[in-house]
Order: structure tokens, then C-alpha cells, then sequence
């Protein structure tokens, strides 16, 4: 079982760096949002989920909703964002 997933989306490399670090600190996997976003759904076998990415024009991009939409099981994890 993979300790932590951590999730980002950066356009100019600042939620990169940041994921980069907290990933490494929680020893979790780092997986870009791109990557996963035109999944049908998005299955972990961890129990932590972080989210990174920035703020624009006071929110969110607006992919995020349907990103987190996606999470299997979403009720049963512990996730946290972080936001740039």
C-alpha cells in the first residue's frame, strides 16, 4: 500500500515545486491531474490524498470539481489541498 498520493496541477512550475517537496516529505506517490483526468474513475489504494494547485481569479481551476468527482471511495480517505 502506497503511504500517500499527492495529485497537482501547475501551469508555471510553482504547485509542481510544492507538490514535489510534500511528496517527498510524505513519501507518496506524485501523479499529475492531466494525467488522470479523462479517466472514466480514479482508484487508490491509499488511505491520504493530497491535492495541489493554484488559484485563479479567486478559485480553483475549473477541472477540479470533475477531478475530485472521480476519486473512488472518496468518503473513506483522508484528503487535504494545498493551494498556490
Amino acid at each position: 500500500m502506497v503511504d500517500a498520493e499527492i495529485y497537482y496541477f501547475s501551469g508555471s512550475g510553482n504547485s509542481f515545486k510544492v507538490a514535489k517537496d510534500v511528496a517527498k516529505k510524505l513519501n507518496a506517490v506524485l501523479t499529475p491531474i492531466m494525467s488522470v483526468i479523462n479517466q472514466k474513475s480514479i482508484n487508490t489504494e491509499s488511505n491520504t490524498i493530497g491535492v495541489v494547485f493554484p488559484i485563479y481569479d479567486f478559485k480553483p481551476p475549473q477541472f477540479m470539481e470533475k477531478f475530485i468527482s472521480k476519486i473512488e471511495n472518496i468518503e473513506s480517505k483522508y484528503i487535504f489541498a494545498i493551494c498556490t
